[in-house]
């Protein structure tokens, strides 16, 4: 398992000398984290306040080990959890070492995994309650993981996952290996025999956002995408960054892309120097390809186009040949949208 930032943490003596044996055993990237009237020396950080630590913790780490109680641990998280999707793992271990509570975030923050290494590498015996896990079924986001998808809405993945835990039929459209006997791999057609579905990719196997709307009204439907949703991006000059972030989240979510899918924003060439899209992209992480206005010539008259913009730039669209090409000539999701001087278009590339 690849290595994250975790945090040791620690009320007493003891338990800060298991933490300092804990790091040890585990070989991983993490700080030792005690109250200033137990520090000895040996531990990375100190602090005041139980709360004040853990509240630090919960937002500078990826893995949280708690040597205490698990009452005290869950008072504290209370007031600072805020999603699955966010929240990160949390581990309690009793002084001794001899258990491993896989506590928050057991799927997408890896902690049920994070419990398992700490079995395998000091003997404590990890402790999963997720009910996916103790059944031997399939949660809807351990998959996403597994395949290294994106979730477009986790109320859907949650009521898939229960249809999954108790036994129901759930149609999948991609034939995968290793699935539980209740999931059945078929195309997203008729669903009057199953309890839920899940559509990996579901653009690129040629569903549109209004069908994909439509089986969602019939029964609860996660969709799972990899990363390989492309914006098409024009803007008027100087517009910011934030204008830019919330045209592209506007249209992702009327599509059902979640933001995690975006692998590449393509443009046109004026607007490679421009500030907004030069930093929205260095915060999204996502790559930027820029279009020449000679390779959109070629393509422009696919598109509805705009002759203010021809004469002003060259080419009389940018949004939809800019993802057209940036796409590597992939599908087509949604058309071109403005909003705030922010025109959108969202493509997917073609998965071979």
């Amino acid at each position: 398992m690849k290595n994250k930032s975790w945090a040791f943490i620690s009320l007493t003596v003891k338990g800060l000398e298991r933490c300092q044996t804990l790091r040890t055993a585990l070989g991983v990237d993490g700080d030792i984290l005690c109250l200033t009237k137990r520090a000895g020396g040996r531990e990375d950080r100190t602090f005041d306040s139980f709360q004040e630590m853990m509240a630090c913790a919960f937002n500078e780490y990826e893995v949280l080990v708690c040597l205490m109680a698990s009452g005290i641990v869950v008072r504290a998280l209370a007031p600072l959890m805020v999603s699955k999707t966010s929240d990160p793992a949390v581990l309690v271990m009793d002084e001794p070492g001899r258990f491993c509570i896989s506590l928050l975030s057991g799927h997408l923050g890896s902690a049920n995994d994070c419990a398992k290494l700490v079995e395998e590498k000091t003997g404590a015996a990890a402790v999963i309650t997720t009910a996916s896990d103790v059944s031997g079924s399939l949660a809807v986001d351990t998959l996403a993981m597994r395949l290294g998808l994106a979730i477009d809405d986790m109320t859907q993945a949650k009521d898939v996952t229960a249809a999954l835990v108790n036994g129901e039929k759930v149609l999948i459209n991609q034939n995968l290996a290793d699935l539980p006997d209740n999931v059945q791999f078929g195309q997203a057609t008729g669903t009057d025999a199953f309890a839920g579905m899940i559509l990996i990719d579901p653009f690129e196997k040629g569903l549109s956002i209004s069908q994909i709307a439509e089986l969602k009204k019939r029964i609860p439907c996660v969709c799972l995408h990899s990363p390989g949703t492309v914006i098409g991006l024009g803007c008027r000059k100087g517009v910011s960054k934030e204008a830019i972030w919330n045209a592209i989240i506007e249209n992702c979510e009327y599509c059902g892309l979640p933001s995690e899918s975006i692998a590449r924003v393509a443009t046109v060439d004026v607007k490679q120097n421009e500030a907004g899209i030069l930093g929205m992209v260095e915060e999204l992480g996502a790559d930027l390809r820029i279009i020449g206005r000679e390779d959109i010539a070629q393509v422009e008259s696919m598109f509805p186009g705009s002759d203010f913009v021809k004469e002003t730039i060259g080419v009389s669209a940018v949004a939809e040949p800019c993802g057209y090409l940036g796409s590597d000539k992939g599908v087509q999701v949604c058309g071109r949208k403005k909003l705030d001087g922010v025109t959108v278009s969202i493509w997917r590339m073609k998965n071979d």
